[in-house]
């Protein structure tokens, strides 16, 4: 009986500690670095109505690869690096060579390198009404493991 006892309260032990590390780590897998601390390195408006906003993260030290964050916005006054802080980009990536121009009302990306996410969902706010852009998204990126 005791054994019985024993078994339970351990399985019971282990099962939390299982459930505590998958949730831990499902956590710091979508946390985001703290993007307060981007320098904005590139602003240009794509449209009447859509600006585009760049922005570099340094902070992962020397074995770390710089962090390049894309933001599509309305027109941003005042402290742009707080304010970008607080909106999610539509890509991070490895470089800040993307091409990316307005057509109409289709934002086209073109990037060459390692993206490392991308989201084609992001409404801004422009002028008290909410913008939904198109993202039309190509690259001709090849994985190092896909070439020959």
């Amino acid at each position: 009986m005791r054994l019985k006892t024993v078994i339970s309260h351990l399985h019971i032990i282990v099962t939390l500690v299982l459930l505590v590390t998958v949730v831990g780590g499902i956590w710091l897998k979508l946390t985001d670095t703290d993007r307060a601390d981007d320098k904005l390195i590139g602003v240009r408006q794509l449209d009447k109505q859509t600006w585009l906003y760049i922005t570099e993260y340094d902070g992962g030290g020397a074995t770390v690869p710089y962090i390049y964050r894309y933001y599509l916005a309305g027109k941003l006054e005042g402290n742009v690096s707080q304010q970008l802080a607080d909106i999610a980009p539509f890509m991070r990536a490895a470089t800040a060579n993307a091409k990316i121009n307005a057509d109409d009302v289709i934002i086209n990306v073109k990037y060459q390198g390692r993206v490392y996410a991308f989201n084609n969902l992001v409404p801004y706010r422009y002028q008290e009404k909410t913008i939904f852009p198109r993202i039309h998204f190509e690259t001709d990126y090849e994985p190092q493991s896909a070439q020959k």
